[in-house]
């Protein structure tokens, strides 16, 4: 007679929880993306307003109840429906995926990012099924996963 596998219960784990606070803004829709550059994080965001995408910078080094996200700049009216973001391991490169494109910016030398507003990304367009997620595989191929469960390599130049 066969067995069936033992029933297992899976029980929460719990999460250390670094710090609880609230960030604050009239403007902010939906956040798309969270991203570390040169020791600090960032946040894309969807805005109220239609066709703007916008950069904040979360302040974590602030002590205290809610904080106001700091505005950086606008990026590229291109960029809507941005599904995740990350920079490359050399630290110089930020990729965005969307749908049907990947954007690729240029990262200006220290931690000042407002010059991305004035920066035109490259885009590596594709007809994909819906992209989900990105990492950055090396310095050239940035991976993404898509809703079909299929992974893909794009080599960005």
């Amino acid at each position: 007679m066969p067995t069936e596998p033992p029933q297992t219960t899976t029980l929460p784990t719990p999460v250390p929880m670094v710090a609880r606070f609230g960030f604050t803004s009239e403007r902010v829709f939906d956040s798309e993306t969270l991203f570390f550059h040169q020791g600090q994080l960032f946040m894309i965001s969807k805005e109220r307003e239609p066709g703007r995408t916008e950069l904040y910078r979360l302040p974590l080094d602030q002590p205290g109840g809610e904080r106001p996200l700091e505005r950086i700049t606008t990026l590229a009216p291109e960029l809507m429906l941005i599904a995740d973001g990350a920079v490359s391991p050399d630290g110089r490169r930020l990729a965005l995926v969307c749908r049907h494109f990947a954007a690729i910016y240029d990262l200006p030398p220290g931690p000042d990012l407002e010059p991305l507003g004035q920066a035109r990304p490259r885009l590596h367009r594709f007809e994909l099924f819906k992209i989900e997620g990105c990492d950055w595989e090396d310095d050239q191929h940035l991976i993404m996963i898509g809703e079909d469960r299929q992974l893909y390599r794009l080599r960005v130049d």
